[in-house]
This record gives structure tokens, C-alpha cells and sequence, in this order.
């Protein structure tokens, strides 16, 4: 028997997870989501700021996925955007995945550290973090 768990029942707060209508099609699990203005939730870009990762794929607009949060205390499942090395840090990439932090300066945002090593395409799985700005001097 299949067990159905909704996160959005009734007003309160979400223990790290929470249910959303899809903005778009996402044919890929473990990538990281944003926030739309409409309150859907978007496959996050390189320069975003992800809420969490989403864990469902949609076939298209306004299906329901979760989203596992960001900081929320639990490890992790994300898409590798490259290569990664466990222990390192993790930023967000282009399509919803993850890369090490580069090693040229910039301003980055950092949202977990690598438990496990992968290759592009890969999955990583990673102790997240909040969002939080790292600069690379």
C-alpha cells in the first residue's frame, strides 16, 4: 500500500519539506528550485537563490512536487553540474545543479558541503545549508 504524505495541510510551518505547483516542466529529480512571484516553483538558475531542491519531476506547469528545503537538517540529493570532490563546498550552477566552489574570486552563494564525490550528471548528496553569500578573494 502506497503511503501519501502532503506537507501543505492546513496554515502552520513545514517540517523540511514543502509541496508546490511546478512553474514548468522538470524532467529531472534532485535539481534546485526557486520561488516564483506567483509562489510556484521554478528551476533555479546559476545566479538565483534556490529555496531547496526539487525532489519530483512534473510533466508540466501547475503538477504538484516537493521540495525539500534548504537548512532544513537533513542531508541532501542534488544534480552535479561538473565534477565534485566530497568535502567540498557546494554553489548553485546553470539548470538547477551544483558545482564546487570555483577557485576564482567572485561572490558566490554557498548551500551545502559535498558528502560523497560525482561527476557531472551525478548525484551528490550534500549537507545543506542556507543560502549564504561566500566570498572568494
Amino acid at each position: 500500500m502506497r503511503k501519501i504524505i502532503l506537507a501543505n495541510v492546513a496554515e502552520g510551518t513545514h517540517a523540511g519539506n514543502i509541496t508546490k505547483c511546478a512553474n514548468e516542466a522538470i524532467t529531472k529529480k534532485y535539481l534546485l528550485g526557486k520561488l516564483t512571484t506567483d509562489g510556484k516553483i521554478a528551476i533555479a538558475g546559476e545566479n538565483d537563490t534556490p529555496i531547496g531542491v526539487i525532489t519530483d519531476e512534473a510533466a508540466g506547469a501547475d503538477e504538484i512536487v516537493n521540495v525539500a528545503l534548504l537548512g532544513s537538517g537533513d542531508t541532501l540529493k542534488m544534480t552535479a553540474g561538473g565534477a565534485i570532490t566530497a568535502g567540498s563546498i557546494v554553489v548553485p550552477a546553470q539548470g538547477g545543479k551544483v558545482r564546487e566552489l570555483p577557485g576564482k574570486a567572485g561572490t558566490y552563494l554557498q548551500i551545502g558541503i559535498a558528502l560523497n564525490s560525482a561527476s557531472s550528471d551525478g548525484i551528490v548528496e550534500c549537507v545543506s545549508c542556507l543560502p549564504t553569500q561566500y566570498v572568494h578573494a
